[in-house]
């Protein structure tokens, strides 16, 4: 693959799908939902799955007791003889209708193998169910695009090569080779459009030999940010935010210009932190929690314009408006009182002409960010500490900041897990780092440039730095969008990345997650040791990190993860 400034891309989406044109929404409130599928086996009709809903499904099990591998026999007495059969008899009845379910467990039957296999015998059981909406138990996958269009991919410098070559090698069958291939891919996208699927992520699916032209476009609409120069400007913060705002199919005056919804009958904001946490250590949402998550991705199209809205308006009035003329010789300073939340010099936050904000000193100070009321911290020189406590309640203090620091070899720890330096939950964060050598250290999920329902950067202008995200509880770091943007922008600089799982550039549901280095010879470490192989294998961890898009299978496209290392 030919990519322009050694961009490192990755586009890995589970549940993923788009279409051209933009399509209507499924009328699912009046259409019945069981959460199970079946599939056809030499023994018959065979469970493969048991969603959350109706059943209590719990993947493999379910508090009903029907479980993978077991054969299904009838349903209100009637004979089920294929999934075909049993699709067509859940299609005939309402939410609301309950259902008589008979199935047997084959001594022979094997729940965990990679297909489920069902068998003869084993003594029948009988279950009762109530279909319920299939609206109320799907997240965004198969609504369609809504009012969306997405344009047509791009050619990839390649695709015609390797068909071609694929031809002469005589595997481009339409049957079984990989003509076969790329059209079983197309047709997954076909049948499960999302209204957040990126159009990145559709053109893989559509082109999968096409991926080099996906990277270099991808490429093109980040290419203002790496215009960011080693002196501050008023116009960085919107600059970026554009661009980053395009790779989600978002604009700034779409985002601007949106009409709030109320959504008042849930906590978004808690519900989307669990869902998050569910997928560190999952695929798909968590059974004993689905309603709740299931039903955050289905809001999830008018929360992330709502938590956008309010991110870009205060990242763009703070930092643009705030930072005239903060010269240490300007300032009047003195040592910061005990209820301050700082220590060293500082400018006295009790003048009403600097309200909201704290101003620091050339010395060395350190800030504790759970101090709600400084929207805007100022550094203007020193070895400088700011810290997100272990108690930080992002709920409570809200982890949107700005931090300007002008100079020093700074170090940003966060003890919290969803707080931390660059981190936006539903809100809108940024560092700014001027120079130095600095630390960057987390040991929490989503603790570092992330953005969930909202933006999250981390813009470093010079210095040899260290990010870590280490631990049994790390993840969701340096560089993560989920729902959002999340950004680590580093100018320049011998730099080192260490983090073990789902960070260093990665794209959740709607997400844009990237790290976009400047310069210099840097390292990018995500192998453990917290997060064992998911197969067993010794000495080898799980990272789906380093450019990688996750959705949430089943109920959410994902969306785009990557490292533009130059």
């Amino acid at each position: 693959m030919t990519i322009r400034n050694a961009i490192v891309l990755v586009l890995h989406v589970l549940i993923l799908v788009v279409g051209v044109h933009a399509q209507a929404d499924h009328p699912w409130a009046s259409e019945p939902y069981l959460g199970l599928s079946v599939r056809d086996t030499q023994h018959g009709p065979v469970v493969g799955w048991v969603y959350p809903g109706p059943l209590g499904g719990e993947s493999f099990t379910s508090k009903s007791g029907i479980q993978r591998g077991d054969n299904l026999v009838s349903i209100n007495g009637k004979p089920i003889d294929s999934a075909d059969a049993f699709r067509a008899f859940i299609a005939t009845h309402a939410p609301g209708d309950t259902l008589t379910i008979v199935y047997r467990r084959s001594p022979d039957a094997q729940m965990n193998a990679s297909v489920p296999i069902g068998g003869e015998g084993g003594d029948e059981v009988t279950i009762s169910a109530t279909l319920s909406s299939k609206d109320m138990w799907s997240g965004t996958v198969g609504r369609g695009l809504g009012d969306r269009t997405i344009p047509l991919p791009r050619r990839g410098e390649f695709d015609r090569m390797i068909k071609e070559h694929a031809d002469q090698l005589g595997v481009m069958k339409p049957d079984d080779g990989l003509g076969a291939l790329i059209k079983h891919i197309k047709s997954v996208q076909e049948r499960s459009w999302d209204p957040n699927t990126l159009s990145w992520v559709a053109h893989a699916f559509q082109k999968p030999l096409a991926l080099d032209g996906i990277a270099n476009g991808i490429d093109d609409q980040i290419a203002p940010i790496r215009s960011i120069g080693a002196e501050q400007s008023h116009t960085d913060v919107d600059t970026i935010i554009a661009a980053a705002l395009s790779v989600i199919d978002f604009s700034r005056d779409e985002i601007r210009a949106h009409a709030k919804y109320e959504t008042p009958y849930f906590d978004p904001m808690a519900n989307a932190i669990t869902l998050m946490r569910t997928m560190n250590e999952s695929w798909s949402v968590d059974p004993a929690q689905a309603e709740a998550q299931i039903g955050t991705i289905r809001m999830s199209k008018i929360l992330i314009r709502n938590e956008l809205q309010d991110a870009l308006a205060r990242l763009s009035m703070y930092y643009a408006n705030r930072l005239d003329a903060y010269d240490a010789d300007k300032r009047s300073f003195v040592e910061a009182q005990p209820d301050w939340g700082a220590t060293g010099q500082v400018e006295d936050p009790t003048n009403d002409k600097i309200r909201f904000q704290l101003i620091g000193g050339t010395g060395d100070n350190t800030y504790d960010l759970s101090r709600a009321d400084y929207s805007m911290i100022i550094d203007l020189g020193g070895n400088d500490t700011y810290i997100w406590p272990e108690d930080f309640d992002a709920s409570e203090h809200g982890s949107s900041h700005v931090i300007i620091d002008m100079g020093g070899n700074d170090t940003y720890r966060s003890d919290s897990a969803f707080a931390g330096p660059g981190v936006g939950v539903f809100g809108g964060s940024i560092i700014d780092d001027y120079s130095g050598n600095d630390t960057y250290t987390s040991t929490m999920l989503g603790s570092m440039a992330m953005g969930l329902f909202g933006i999250g950067i981390i813009l470093d202008r010079a210095g040899d730095d260290t990010y870590t995200n280490t631990g049994p509880e790390s993840g969701w770091s340096q560089g993560v969008g989920f729902y959002g943007v999340g950004l680590i922008i580093d100018r320049q600089g011998r730099d080192v990345y260490h983090a073990e799982k789902l960070s260093q550039g990665v794209g959740g549901p709607r997400g844009f997650g990237a790290i976009i280095d400047g310069g210099g010879h840097d390292l990018y470490q995500a192998n453990g040791p917290s997060y064992g192989s998911a197969y067993g294998t010794p000495g080898v961890y799980l990272g789906m990190s380093q450019g990688f898009g996750f959705g949430v299978r089943g109920y959410a496209a994902g969306g785009v993860g990557m490292i533009d290392d130059m």
